[in-house]
């Protein structure tokens, strides 16, 4: 039972830091997207006609 213990012990504090890292990279990802929409005033399509 110690070593299981010792064994989810050890897995638990890797698992906190990878969510973390996620939610972290997450918010980043977001961040990044929400700059995109607040720049995106301009009203042309892909092949360069205004809609």
């Amino acid at each position: 039972m110690k070593d299981i213990s010792e064994l989810c012990d050890g897995l638990a504090d890797v698992l906190e830091k990878t969510g973390n890292d996620q939610l972290r990279t997450d918010e980043a990802v977001k961040a990044e997207i929400a700059k995109l929409k607040v720049g995106s005033g301009d009203t042309s399509t892909a092949d360069g006609r205004s809609r």
